[in-house]
């Protein structure tokens, strides 16, 4: 196992990533992180095989919308309060 969170490299709206759910054929991870708000988004991580200039680790967070009873579900799961 590895800890995604030694992998992000520059800015990101996340201050943790909780947790990995699936990855695909190409290596991008949907995951679940925290921002600096204390919300929880789920997040799509690219990686960033080392191509170009960048060093290996995930080049790009994005996070997509979830409804808000999905939001709430996942605060209480997880004891975070808004």
């Amino acid at each position: 196992p590895k800890d995604l969170n030694d992998f992000v490299r520059g800015p990101s709206p996340f201050v943790q990533l909780t947790g990995a759910f699936s990855i695909n054929d190409e290596g991008v991870i949907a995951c679940g992180g925290v921002t600096a708000a204390g919300e929880i988004h789920a997040c799509i991580a690219v990686p960033n095989r080392g191509e170009g200039h960048g060093e290996p680790g995930i080049k790009r967070l994005d996070h997509p919308a979830l409804p808000e009873d999905i939001r709430k579900m996942n605060r209480q799961r997880f004891g975070i309060r808004k």
